[in-house]
């Protein structure tokens, strides 16, 4: 933990004398009691009353005043235990590059019964805080519980509650904030013979970036089936390198081999990454995903390559998300994107107008490219993951290419409210045209010259692909040239097929096309 503390500041630079200093006596600390054969109150009592080497004091008084960081004590217990009170005594530090650290009193009460084998521990940390030139973090309000016996394979089992009441962090040299509140993890591994599951289920009340708030965030995990033997064994060097007796190079040496037999164990085992539910809420609406991870059949060579064991990765996801969340998040940014222009004045019409254009191109994308299906007002999408392949929904995926605009250089803006805004939380929908894949029909330059009146109206077919069909000259402009660039403008524009029950559908669309030369609005009749 004094490692670990610091590690978030603000230092660039791996050697600064604060990581110096912490990592000396993160190091002693591991050596004496680390040994994994002693049993925990005996590593325990090891630490009571123990002192820094000179040099570790040396390097700690020089930055902090004082070589008494911490503490552990015997204190009071109920009858079969051992009691055991472990301190890090307050601290505020400022160093160079305006990096600073600053913590209250952390204390952690626990009881080990006689045999060592079982421990129930509490602890409470009210403040942390660390800081740079370019970022502040800081938490409050922390707390942990756990009750843990050591079972298979020396393996601590059992439960733990972590609960942080407040998270912030905050950018110094551009400005930002970041806020997090009421976060609570809870952990708990389980045996199956020789074989363990690790769960985890994290909750967030509420997180809240530049003004806007996503809530009831939620994320249950699990890894189940793996071999205990080899998780304990990847901990214990672990925790060795982070004494500080190995180089860099001899930890990922030391690390590596053990990652593989890990890998293997878990491939030879079946063990698997089972995502139970990931969810969050914004503007009252939710979306969630629920998934699974495993790997194929491995040989001894797959083990040797990053690239070799993503070829042997199975995974499917279900993701859930409203339409209505859609239109929500598109509202957000383009209210962003008016709000970043100068002297923008922002109307609701203007508003309603770009979020649903904005989201027409979204829906087209999804729909269109098979990457989504709608149902009773929820996109839905099944992916898997197999044989180094991509599918959504039975369909292999490819990157989709960029598509040039239909439009022609020099057009005038296309203002539209084609069909109207309609409602998205329904699973039968009209037809709406991709407006940034529409041009206008180009009004003849006599026409433009004399400012003259065009009025004219198509009747066409949208088809379940998304494709016009049909196009009709309705009522004629008395332009030729005029009525025929309409024509060939409505042939051309890309449209998001109207929905049957969530299925794409045929469906007749009528269109008046109008000009007046201060605003160019194509109203549906």
């Amino acid at each position: 933990m004094l490692a670990g503390a610091p590690a978030g500041g603000a230092e660039p630079t791996p050697t600064t004398p604060m990581l110096e200093a912490f990592s000396a006596a993160a190091g002693e600390l591991q050596r004496l009691a680390g040994d994994p054969k002693l049993r925990l109150d005996r590593r325990l009592d090891k630490l009571a009353g123990f002192e820094f080497s000179a040099g570790t004091r040396e390097k700690l008084v020089k930055l902090f005043g004082t070589s008494e960081l911490a503490s552990l004590e015997r204190i009071p217990s109920p009858k079969g235990q051992q009691g055991y009170r472990f301190t890090i005594h307050p601290l505020s530090y400022a160093g160079a590059g305006a990096s600073t650290v600053a913590w209250t009193e952390l204390t952690v009460d626990a009881s080990v019964d006689k045999s060592g084998h079982n421990v129930v521990a509490h602890g409470l940390w009210p403040s942390l805080a660390v800081g740079s030139k370019d970022v502040r973090l800081a938490m409050s309000g922390m707390s942990f519980d756990s009750k843990q016996q050591q079972g298979v394979a020396d393996m601590w089992l059992g439960k733990m509650q972590m609960n942080i009441a407040n998270i912030k962090l905050d950018g110094v040299a551009r400005p930002f904030s970041v806020a997090i509140d009421e976060v609570a993890v809870k952990a708990e591994t389980v045996t199956h013979g020789k074989l363990i599951d690790l769960a985890y289920d994290t909750t967030i009340k509420r997180i809240s970036v530049g003004g806007e708030q996503v809530d009831e965030v939620r994320m249950v995990t699990r890894v189940t089936k793996l071999d205990a033997a080899a998780v304990v064994a990847l901990q214990r060097a672990s925790a060795k390198n982070g004494s500080g007796q190995l180089t860099p190079a001899r930890q990922m040496e030391a690390i590596t081999p053990l990652f593989k037999t890990l890998g293997k164990s878990m491939a030879a085992h079946g063990s698997a990454i089972e995502i139970d539910e990931i969810s969050a809420r914004y503007h009252g609406h939710s979306a969630n995903i629920k998934g699974r991870i495993t790997f194929g059949a491995m040989l001894e060579k797959d083990f040797d390559s990053l690239a070799a064991l993503t070829r042997k990765i199975i995974a499917h996801f279900e993701l859930r998300v409203p339409l209505a969340l859609v239109q929500e998040v598109v509202r957000t940014f383009m209210r962003k994107q008016m709000e970043a222009r100068p002297g923008a004045v922002i109307t609701d019409e203007a508003l309603n107008q770009a979020t649903q254009s904005t989201t027409d191109i979204v829906l087209g994308k999804l729909l269109g490219g098979a990457y989504a299906r709608m149902d009773n007002g929820v996109l839905m999408s099944s992916i898997d993951v197999l044989d180094n392949k991509l599918t959504v929904n039975g369909k292999e995926i490819n990157l989709p290419k960029p598509v040039p605009s239909a439009a022609k250089p020099g057009a005038p803006p296309l203002v539209s409210q084609r069909l109207g805004a309609q409602s998205l939380a329904a699973s039968n929908m009209p037809a709406r045209a991709v407006l940034e894949r529409c041009a206008r029909g180009l009004p003849p330059p006599e026409a433009q010259r004399q400012k003259a009146r065009l009025h004219a109206k198509t009747r066409f077919m949208v088809g379940g692909d998304g494709k016009v069909r049909e196009v009709q000259l309705t009522e004629s402009s008395n332009w030729p040239e005029y009525d025929k660039n309409v024509l060939a403008a409505t042939a051309a524009c890309t449209w998001i097929p109207a929905l049957v029950n969530g299925k794409p559908a045929d469906s007749k669309v009528e269109e008046t096309h109008d000009v007046n030369w201060d605003d160019i609005a194509p109203v549906n009749k």
